[in-house]
């Protein structure tokens, strides 16, 4: 269960980046949030 929903979060993080129109640093910062957000979570 843990690994399923930590590869959901992930896979959303990565989703956004690849939907963003132009990847800049407040976009990278926001799906890194994200990532380190799932990787506490599942912790």
């Amino acid at each position: 269960m843990v690994l399923a929903d930590l590869g959901r979060k992930i896979t959303s993080a990565l989703r956004s980046l690849s939907n963003a129109t132009i990847i800049n640093e407040e976009v990278l910062n926001a799906m890194l949030k994200e990532v380190c957000t799932a990787l506490l979570e599942a912790d």
